[in-house]
């Protein structure tokens, strides 16, 4: 965020966020007003604004009609710069900083740096007693990458604060014209001068699942660790693995599809949590069932009667409404082994995985292992009791599914649970919907229902 206010002979850079706290100042050798992206170059100034959300766009704030005139030496002025926050933790992108750039394309670097962070640097005034530019934020490599720009224009007379958000700065610049932004190749992991190694589909994704080395894979035993200490966030084997959207949000299978009559629902913990390794793609889910596990009804045709999940795999995102047999995959893992409980596991004389009637074939390489109660520790809550939830490890072999890294797949889990034998009592979803109606439940017939990922080369 770029705020700056003249005040005689000093320009105080302001937290965007608390306008009340002064950040640093620098030394004043003229007036800087600095227009917003989009505003037509004028004398008017334009209103602080108090806060803003990186993810949100502002409209471009309303004008003060009173400006104050300070006197210009004619030759230049010095302009703060504070640093935008919003990419500091987005992986791939590594360490940003700032220059301005002339209309001509050439260079002016900003010194660094204040105790918060604050750049700043002097700027010609040309005739018009203005200075016309661009703040470019690159990345600090030999060979920098614009990740942010926005143009800027410093006029010699006028005074009051003027914000450049997060929502002003252009985060569209692509380098090599492939159609994929500088940002988005970063965080692929693709070159952002290379138009050959980029593509436009993942863009889509709303999960983006890293590749790790081999020595960072977990085990397929049905063992999940445990969360870091006052956090939902895994440590140790699954610590690499992707935990949150791009929005930062958690992977939950929290949508309550439906339930049964007079069936009243506590607060529940499922998620879900993904990595790759090139070759397999490691998935675990996590499901807070209170240790109630039922494997009765033991029918094949069936098995969404009984605690179990459901995976969905697009491989193509072909998004059809109908299940291609090709690589729209539908299968149901159940927790349990037998009636009287154990491990499910690919490995066992007959594992318990069942393909739905309207998926392709499951591929052979499926490999899985369950841990009811193995799973990490949920607090108790007031509708619910300290317990170990249940776990669903599972590797797939990526060339089996037709998934393509750097390209979006489909994909989607779901939860039955079934409390007191007989019929299901309840079902979750990551993307479907909320319900209350067993016919909402629509992904085993129209893979369009499912969300979209992609593995980060």
């Amino acid at each position: 965020m770029l705020a700056v206010t003249a005040c005689e002979r000093q320009v105080e850079i302001i937290d965007g966020d608390d306008p009340s706290s002064v950040i640093t100042s620098v030394p004043q050798l003229d007036g800087l007003p600095i227009s917003n992206p989009g505003v037509p170059p004028s004398n008017t100034l334009v209103a602080p604004e108090v806060s803003s959300s990186p993810d949100t766009p502002t409209d471009p704030p309303a004008p003060i009609s009173t400006p104050t005139t300070i006197v210009s030496d004619d030759s230049q002025v010095s302009i703060g710069l504070a640093r935008p926050f919003m990419l500091d933790d987005t992986a791939g992108i590594g360490d940003i900083v700032p220059v301005l750039q002339n209309i001509d394309g050439s260079l002016i670097p900003l010194m660094c740096c204040d105790d918060s962070g604050g750049y700043f640097a002097a700027v010609p005034l040309n005739l018009e007693q203005q200075w016309s530019g661009n703040i470019l934020w690159r990345t600090s490599d030999i060979d920098p990458i614009v990740v942010l720009e926005s143009q800027i224009e410093v006029l010699a007379e006028n005074s009051g604060t003027l914000n450049i958000t997060p929502a002003f700065y252009n985060r569209d610049t692509d380098t090599d014209g492939d159609g994929v932004t500088n940002i988005a190749e970063l965080v692929l992991g693709t070159d952002p001068l290379d138009d050959t190694d980029a593509s436009t589909d993942f863009l889509s994704a709303t999960v983006l699942i890293p590749r790790v080395e081999m020595n960072q894979v977990p085990i397929i035993d049905g063992n999940a660790g445990n969360y870091a200490t006052g956090t939902t966030r895994f440590i140790g084997e699954w610590e690499n693995a992707v935990q949150v959207d791009v929005t930062g949000n958690r992977l939950s299978i929290g949508n309550l599809m439906f339930t049964a009559p007079d069936v009243e629902r506590g607060s529940e913990n499922h998620h879900w949590a993904a990595m790759h390794d090139g070759t397999w793609l490691y998935l675990l889910v996590i499901i807070d069932d209170n240790g109630l596990h039922y494997f009765d009804t033991q029918d094949p045709r069936k098995p969404w009667r009984d605690d179990s999940i459901e995976l969905f795999i697009d491989g193509n995102n072909s998004q059809s409404s109908m299940y291609d047999q090709v690589d729209d995959l539908s299968a149901h893992i159940v927790l349990l082994d037998t009636a009287e409980g154990g491990v499910n596991s690919s490995s066992n004389a007959s594992p318990k995985v069942f393909r739905s009637v309207n998926s392709a074939p499951l591929p052979a390489s499926i490999v899985f292992t369950t841990g009811p109660g193995k799973g990490p520790t949920v607090p108790a809550t007031a509708n619910s009791i300290a317990a170990r939830q249940d776990v669903y490890e599972i590797a797939m072999r990526i060339s089996d599914l037709n998934i393509v890294p750097g390209s979006t797949f489909g994909f989607e889990v779901q939860f039955d649970d079934d409390d007191d034998a007989g019929d299901r009592d309840a079902k979750w979803g990551w993307q479907h919907p909320t319900g209350n109606s067993a016919d909402n439940d629509f992904t085993w017939r129209d893979p369009s229902f499912m969300g979209r990922v992609v593995l980060l080369p």
